[in-house]
């Protein structure tokens, strides 16, 4: 993983109102006028393949929303062996957690393609916040859900067969990035 050398770029600014992902991600549930807001507090920038979005230890200093791209999720354990926790992708929302648990960032994210994030500073996250408490709720649903999801997948290791868990991930790979050649075979 290449430190954040400060290679990346801001990007072409791009307006929350036309988004490609605004329905998918949090933020949807704003009002006009604190999308209005979000559009001015936000800047965009862009990350090549190998570069960091954030590291694990650094500051959080607010949230970032993936507008296109692929990021790494890692976290580095005390003999420095780092582990791919999960992929996050257009529409996905990272920091969030670190944010309102008030620390540092707990994993690193690396950018696996071209990436475009939309960072949100902290300060306009709390300002948006007490406008729009539904925002709040949002973010309270999405972390419920990650920790149904980190639930289930510590009950499947233990009682899962390795075969059935090849499987499953097979299964997922194939949905998320499977396509089908000419002769109709699978490509993951």
């Amino acid at each position: 993983m290449k430190p954040n050398t400060g290679t990346h770029r801001a990007a072409v600014l791009l307006s929350c109102f036309t988004c490609q992902n605004r329905d998918k991600d949090e933020w949807c549930a704003l009002s006009l006028d604190d999308m209005t807001l979000l559009d001015k507090a936000k800047s965009t920038l862009e990350f090549q393949p190998g570069e960091v979005v954030h590291a694990q230890g650094g500051q959080c200093r607010g949230i970032y929303d993936i507008e296109s791209g692929t990021v790494a999720i890692r976290r580095t354990d005390a003999d420095g062996n780092s582990i791919l926790v999960r992929l996050a992708h257009s529409g996905q929302t990272l920091g969030y957690r670190d944010y309102f648990g008030g620390s540092e960032y707990t994993s690193s994210a690396e950018a696996l393609r071209p990436v475009r994030v939309c960072h949100i500073e902290s300060g306009a996250i709390g300002e948006l916040m007490q406008h729009d408490p539904a925002l709040g709720l949002r973010f309270l649903e999405r972390i419920a859900s990650d920790l149904e999801r980190a639930e289930g997948s510590l009950l499947q290791r233990p009682t899962l067969p390795i075969r059935t868990r090849l499987a499953h991930l097979l299964l997922t790979l194939k949905f998320r990035y499977g396509t089908v050649d000419e002769e109709g075979t699978i490509v993951i």
